[in-house]
Formats: structure tokens, C-alpha cells, sequence
């Protein structure tokens, strides 16, 4: 933690000041910090016994983080400003998608079930759709050297979490516990948000053709306060409750 607060803090008059002493120094202590918490992380869960779709899942999340952290520091040192704009679209799918979806995704896969006392995901979800995000993640990288279609490419990431959080709405929809807490409500608000990004993203491609920006930022703000600050609350009034019991 010292390693990455001194590292986020030399970053700030880095980019300030478009210092490169600052910027190199803040984001090599950031990488350093972010490297130490993931092996970190690697031994304590590959020491956990037994391997679910959870685990898998939950260690992609943290793998996507450590690419994440690595894009950033390469985006705030400038170091290959030809390709900036390509970094910045693979940082983005990564610290969305990768990092933050990864992460809510496994983490439900075993919360839902068990704290609302729902039936399992079906396999194929956890099987299918996290492999297919991944997919999607890596086109980020390979688009850095090739060019495609990354907006389609985001479509298809949206479309896949849509259909989990459809999934997961229906598991809620036929839940045996039918006693309702402030918990169930922002979970199915996150979902629902959730499902709205395929139809805003889609209508931007194809009904806008690009044109608004705005629903760029539209779209931002709904997957930010939408889906992953509410998943947040969700998770802290369910686990600290049952932590301090």
C-alpha cells in the first residue's frame, strides 16, 4: 500500500508538470506495488485446495488489474505516444470488462446463490461467457498491433454481460428466499442497468453512427453508478453484516 499511495501521488504533478522524472517514478512504484499484491494474491489462491469456475474467474479478474496498471503507466509516461489512443481503448476494455466485470462476475457466481438462496448459474455461463469476455479483452491488445473493429468488439462485451445479468435476474426472479432487503433491490438495479448498455451501445453504431460522444459518456456513467457502485454497496451491506456477526 506505501509502494502505490507514494507511486499515485508522484503521478499527480507528473502529469501536472509533464514531468517525466515524476510520471516514470510514479507508475514504476505503482507497478511495483501491483506486482507485489498480485503474487501476493496467485500464492494465497493457488494454495486455496479444489478449483471452481469462482477461482478462475476471480484470478483473471486480478491478472486483467495487473495489465490494467501496466497500460496506465505506459499511457502516463507518454512512452509511445503513436499509438496512445489504441492504448487507451485496450486500458479501457481491460479496467471495465477485464478488472471490474471479471470481479463483480465471480464473485456472483457465489454470493447470488448463496446469500439469496438461488439455483446455480447454469454451467454454460460459467463456462461460456467468461471465456468469451476474455476473448473480447485480448482483441484490446491485439488491436494495439492490428487494426479491427474494436466498437463491435465492445458491442459483443456488452451483449455477453447483458446476458449474464439477465441470467442473474432471473435466479433472483425465482429465489427461495423471498424475504426482500435493501441488498435484492440494488442488485437488480445493477442488472437492469446492465442490460441497457447493448441497446444505448448498439443505437450509438448503428442508428447514430457515431455521431454523439455524449452517449459515449452516457454510457460510461451507466456502467460506473449503474452497475458497479451498486454491486459495491450491495457487497458491503451483505458482507460486513455477516462479517460482524
Amino acid at each position: 500500500f506505501p509502494l502505490y499511495l507514494i507511486g499515485i501521488i508522484l503521478l499527480y504533478p507528473g502529469i501536472y508538470w509533464q514531468s517525466q522524472i515524476f510520471l516514470i517514478s510514479g507508475a514504476t512504484l505503482v507497478i511495483l506495488a501491483s506486482l507485489i499484491f498480485v503474487i501476493g494474491f496467485t500464492h494465497g489462491a493457488f494454495r486455496i485446495p479444489g478449483k471452481s469456475v469462482t477461482q478462475l474467474v476471480i484470478k483473471t479478474a486480478v491478472f486483467s488489474f495487473l495489465i490494467t496498471v501496466i497500460i496506465g503507466s505506459l499511457l502516463a509516461t507518454n512512452l509511445i505516444p503513436q499509438i496512445r489512443l489504441k492504448l487507451l481503448t485496450a486500458r479501457v476494455i481491460w479496467a471495465t470488462a477485464g478488472w471490474a466485470g471479471f470481479l463483480i462476475c465471480g464473485i456472483s457466481l457465489q454470493v447470488v446463490p448463496m446469500f439469496f438462496v438461488t439455483r446455480p448459474y447454469p454451467v454454460w455461463i460459467m463456462r461460456f461467457i467468461p471465456s468469451a469476455i476474455w476473448l473480447c479483452c485480448l482483441s484490446g491488445i491485439y488491436n494495439i498491433f492490428f487494426n479491427i473493429r474494436m466498437d463491435i468488439i465492445v458491442l459483443m462485451i456488452t451483449v455477453l454481460f447483458s446476458v449474464f445479468a439477465v441470467t442473474t435476474l432471473i435466479l433472483l426472479r425465482y429465489r427461495k428466499k423471498k424475504l426482500k432487503d435493501s441488498t435484492l433491490y440494488f442488485w437488480n438495479f445493477a442488472m437492469i442497468c446492465l442490460t441497457l448498455l447493448p441497446i444505448l451501445w448498439g443505437y450509438y453504431l448503428f442508428a447514430d453512427n457515431g455521431k454523439n460522444p455524449a452517449l459515449l459518456f452516457l454510457a460510461g456513467l451507466i456502467f460506473i453508478f449503474g452497475f458497479i457502485i451498486p454491486i459495491m454497496m450491495a457487497m458491503l451491506f451483505k458482507i460486513i453484516s455477516f462479517l460482524s456477526w
